[in-house]
């Protein structure tokens, strides 16, 4: 039976290489069903979901990991966030009022932003890369080229209920003929693998299939959980953040002001005592 909702480390015994298989299943859809996404948004945002998962589980953190993509002003956002405990969250912004846009193309057009927070420092790290193409295990493959020097093979899959991916490293270590030659016999067999086998087959039988001539060891599954940290508080920061003015002609025109999570889609409302109070000289 296929992983639902997990997270799954795997190392080879006898070769500097480390991978990560990631499952979502309710996860996948509570978040796709917060939003009426196009096809194209979705695929890139399903393939965003389980690359950020699979990032959390190959960086060492104490914190929360932002991974986004800025295409043009028809996709201007894809943003997914993953803490430590692998608790995530996702949404994209899209415009919806033109018909047959060429999401792919928007996509193209930007760059990957990078940003990890660790909770223990003051300062994040972040890290930009240009979007090269509309497939995001390539995309995720030439971060860690670039910013990390370190030789990765993403594989992803998404449908209409499901995304699943798996992700092998070449470790640090010095290079050597016979490290090179394992790590392509590696990269050679991960590519045969289909993207209905990574939607339908447990961890055990995928890696079985691929690597059944090397000897593995393969981790304990973690759970991934969609959890949104949107509160009545952080809600009244935006408001704060607009300005008494701009919320004063708000509450003027509506009677009340409501603010939308845009991760959980969650409303917000606040009546003019709430505004007042808010608001209120101390």
């Amino acid at each position: 039976m296929t992983e639902t909702d997990t997270l799954q480390r795997f190392m080879f015994e006898h070769a500097s290489i480390r991978g990560e298989i990631a499952h979502l299943d309710e996860t996948y859809k509570t978040i796709m069903h917060q939003h009426p996404y196009p096809p194209t948004v979705k695929k890139l945002l399903g393939e965003a979901l389980i690359s950020c998962a699979m990032l959390a589980g190959s960086i060492k953190f104490d914190g929360e990991i932002s991974l986004q993509f800025h295409g043009d002003k028809r996709l201007p956002l894809l943003l997914v966030q993953c803490d430590n405990q692998l608790n995530i969250r996702a949404f994209a912004k899209y415009q919806e009022d033109e018909a047959n846009i060429d999401y792919a193309s928007a996509f193209l057009q930007g760059k990957m932003v990078l940003i990890i927070n660790q909770y223990d420092q003051t300062q994040s790290y972040q890290s930009v890369v240009p979007i090269l193409s509309t497939s995001m295990g390539e995309n995720l493959a030439h971060y860690f080229a670039q910013s990390e020097q370190v030789a990765t093979q993403v594989w992803l899959a998404v449908n209409e209920n499901l995304a699943a991916g798996m992700l092998i490293q070449l470790m640090p270590g010095q290079n050597t003929q016979q490290r090179e030659e394992f790590w392509e016999y590696a990269v050679q067999l991960g590519q045969t693998i289909s993207e209905h086998e990574l939607l339908t087959l447990d961890n055990q039988t995928i890696l079985h299939r691929l690597y059944h001539e090397t000897e593995l060891r393969l981790y304990t599954a973690r759970p991934v959980h969609f959890k949104c940290r949107c509160n009545l508080e952080k809600m009244k920061q935006v408001l704060s953040i607009l300005g008494e003015q701009d919320i004063q002609a708000l509450l003027k025109e509506k009677g009340q002001v409501e603010v939308t999570c845009d991760f959980c889609n969650k409303k917000y409302a606040f009546d003019p005592i709430d505004i007042t109070l808010l608001f209120r000289k101390k």
